[in-house]
């Protein structure tokens, strides 16, 4: 990938080894282990609360992605591969986001008339540079009358624009041209989220920390001869896709006490255009958001930050692909992290009808771009395992299932630089309770020692509290 050595070093150290995000563990009390606990903890990972989108009204203004056909899929997927395999003849001959857009995208001429016609009917219209994708805004009155539905009854049919028991009134030459639209059915009363995968706790709440253990990080993984080499990441910048945004101040005074740079221009935060699965927005002053930061710009002390700040706290399918398509239309972008997925409901929504049933696709061609532009993709930096994956529900709770072959499809993306999710063995010591583990440094593995130990009664559990 683009500066590759310097970056596969450098970020690969920092998102890679779980470090970005808080132990799961930390800054919660430790209770004993008795009956009534134990029902509570498993009752918590397996059937907790569902959470439906917020009711919407006619004159409220929303946003939706119209997802245009590419031309030649099957050569630009290839393509992607090829700048990125030694030995192949076009290894690192990397493309822009425009030249993607002329190669592979739509005419503008077809983006012109999209355009004239959404303007027509008071919807308001862009797109970005890779010419797939339409970022389409108005007012919920307007978006029904276009679709002949009411929104909040969308789900998906075989014919990519209809969404209700009514055909609407799309022209064909504009129609034919849609691969699928996303956003739509995302504020369907059964398009819900497990409570258990929500990031709106952690809205508000600072890092602050005191102190780092960086240079213990360097010293772990023999990352200090890269600063011997002199490579800090000067000239380089990193993506993180946020779901959640910071404060500079707090981010800008790790960085000082960390030694690395402190120039107000290393960090940049930009809004990522989305839609709102809920009225509460994730925090700005987001501890995830910043810890990722902090780190990222602590180990690559010279390089530039920008976090694509989602203000939704929920990762759907139209949110997560915009916050990547954002930072891959910046050139100066030559690496990104996320430590979110697309979340544990994907495969439940898509049964109902509720998710697009080409996401994965879609997954292929957002991430696909971002390969052929030559930029690093991190993702699940900082995870300590899996999420129970959403099978069912019952009345006001979501019924969840833990396997190992739960993976989420970002993780397994063929596009994917690299994936973290690690662990260290680690003792944790509060109110008079241990917690110990000496399990194997794996991805995805810690998540099953921890299951394992909340079916027995006779260990000491710490149980995370609201």
């Amino acid at each position: 990938m683009r500066k590759g050595y310097l970056i596969s070093s450098l970020v690969n150290i920092a998102f890679l080894i779980g470090l970005i995000l808080p132990c799961p563990f930390n800054g919660n009390k430790a209770k004993a282990a008795s009956y009534k606990s134990n029902i509570q903890s498993y009752e918590a990972l397996t059937t907790p609360k569902i959470i439906h989108p917020s009711w919407i009204k006619g004159n409220e203004y929303k946003n939706f992605d119209i997802i245009l056909n590419p031309k030649q899929p099957g050569k630009f997927l290839h393509q992607a591969t090829s700048v990125n395999t030694p030995g192949s003849l076009q290894f690192k001959h990397y493309l822009t986001a425009n030249k993607i857009g002329t190669y592979y995208g739509q005419p503008l001429r077809i983006l012109i008339k999209w355009n004239h016609y959404l303007n027509q009917h008071h919807l308001k219209c862009s797109w970005f540079k890779n010419r797939m994708v339409l970022k389409v805004s108005g007012r919920v009155r307007s978006i029904d009358k276009v679709f002949n539905i009411r929104l909040q009854k969308a789900i998906y049919h075989n014919n990519p624009v209809r969404f209700g028991t009514r055909k609407n009134y799309i022209p064909k030459e504009l129609s034919r041209t849609v691969l699928t639209i996303i956003g739509i059915t995302d504020y369907n009363y059964h398009n819900v989220f497990s409570d258990s995968f929500n990031n709106s706790e952690m809205k508000g709440e600072k890092s602050n920390r005191g102190k780092s253990d960086v240079k213990k990080i360097m010293r772990h993984y023999d990352g200090e001869y890269l600063y011997r080499k002199g490579l800090t990441g000067r000239g380089t910048e990193i993506g993180i896709i946020a779901f959640g945004a910071a404060k500079k101040k707090n981010v800008i005074h790790f960085w000082q006490h960390e030694g690395a740079s402190t120039s107000q221009k290393r960090l940049k935060i930009r809004e990522v255009f989305s839609n709102r699965f809920e009225k509460t927005p994730a925090g700005k002053d987001d501890l995830e958001a910043t810890q990722d930061a902090e780190i990222a710009g602590a180990i690559a002390k010279r390089a530039k930050v920008k976090i694509f700040f989602v203000p939704e706290p929920y990762p759907n399918i139209m949110n997560f692909l915009n916050a990547y398509l954002t930072a891959f239309d910046d050139p100066k972008i030559s690496v990104t992290t996320s430590s979110w997925g697309l979340g544990n409901q994907i495969a439940y929504l898509a049964r109902h009808r509720l998710v697009t049933p080409h996401y994965c696709y879609l997954l292929n061609l957002v991430l696909a771009q971002g390969a052929l532009e030559g930029d690093s993709n991190f993702t699940a930096a900082g995870d300590f395992g899996i999420h129970g994956e959403l099978r069912s529900t019952y009345k006001n709770h979501a019924l969840l299932d833990y396997q190992n072959t739960g993976q989420d499809p970002l993780a397994t993306n063929p596009f994917v630089t690299s994936v973290g999710a690690t662990v260290r063995s680690f003792t944790i010591k509060e109110n008079g309770y241990m917690f110990r583990y000496r399990g194997p440094e794996t991805a995805w593995g810690f998540a099953t020692n921890i299951w394992s130990n909340y079916q027995k009664e006779n260990i000491y559990l710490l149980l995370l509290e609201k």
